[in-house]
């Protein structure tokens, strides 16, 4: 099968922050399937789409940013023949969007087991209204799917396939890219998506976090390979276990590189935690 992902991650908020999610995707399915991936305000949208012509269409969406996609995938239903798939935070808590002209799936929560079952099945003509995470459009009738248990072995995952954007020059040659050391977060903050996420797989362990050992060796290889200067970790909450993050910046400093960190809870922090931080 052929996907093509649609992402605008050149804009000026997302040009140092790669689509993380969608690259995870890519790393999982790609042995099995072709992935490429469309930069709405560079490429040449029809040419891409002639030229790949894809068997699915897939878009990673956050709430402001959903009515976007889905007036584009609406305009390109109109004009190509392809199967629709939208995950992310705004698709898992909002899957009704699926009634939407033009949305043919949702995926709900994490999407590499299921993903590449959804495409298994599609490549060989199976029935993809029963895969968990999935709610499929089809007859004019919605299936809704259950969700799957949570990857719990985060190290079991491969890296994000970052190759999937050296076409373009901006982000293969930053000097910053974007890690994840872990997932979830125990915290049910209203205006955060975990508070929605948390409810979805209510009784599963929800926060679960990759070794250092893991981490580090994502980042040094990034490195080599693009000769980065600074690693930005996304977590939502990094410093919830103390002992993870100090034995964190220990190994980090050998790397000779900075890192920021965009989610540090304050009422976490001691001295201990500083000091290791400034020093790593």
């Amino acid at each position: 099968m052929k996907i093509l992902f649609i992402n605008n991650f050149l804009s000026k908020g997302t040009i140092n922050r790669e689509p993380l999610g969608i690259l995870s995707l890519t790393a999982t399915i790609k042995d099995r399937h072709k992935v490429f991936i469309l930069e709405p305000t560079r490429d040449n949208i029809d040419q891409k789409i002639k030229s790949i012509k894809p068997d699915v269409i897939a878009y990673s969406i956050r709430t402001s940013y959903h009515k976007y996609y889905i007036d584009l995938n609406r305009k390109l239903k109109s004009k190509y023949k392809f199967v629709s798939v939208f995950g992310g935070p705004h698709a898992t808590l909002f899957p009704d969007m699926i009634k939407e002209k033009g949305v043919d799936c949702i995926c709900r929560g994490e999407g590499e087991e299921a993903l590449l079952e959804f495409l298994d099945t599609l490549e060989n003509k199976g029935d993809i209204t029963k895969i968990s995470n999935f709610w499929v459009k089809k007859n004019k009738k919605i299936y809704r799917n259950p969700v799957r248990p949570l990857i719990q072995n985060l190290d079991e995952l491969k890296f994000p396939d970052r190759s999937l954007l050296d076409n373009y020059k901006e982000i293969k040659s930053s000097k910053i890219k974007n890690f994840i050391t872990g997932r979830g977060c125990p915290y049910a903050c209203s205006y955060c998506f975990n508070a929605g996420f948390r409810k979805i797989y209510f009784g599963q362990n929800y926060v679960r976090k990759r070794s250092v050992g893991n981490v580090i060796k994502e980042i040094k290889g990034v490195k080599d390979k693009y000769g980065i200067e600074i690693a930005i970790l996304e977590d939502d909450t990094i410093n919830i276990n103390k002992k993870w993050l100090l034995e964190f910046c220990k190994k980090f400093k050998a790397l000779g590189i900075k890192f920021i960190c965009i989610g540090i809870r304050a009422d976490l922090v001691d001295e201990n935690m500083v000091r290791s931080l400034k020093n790593s």
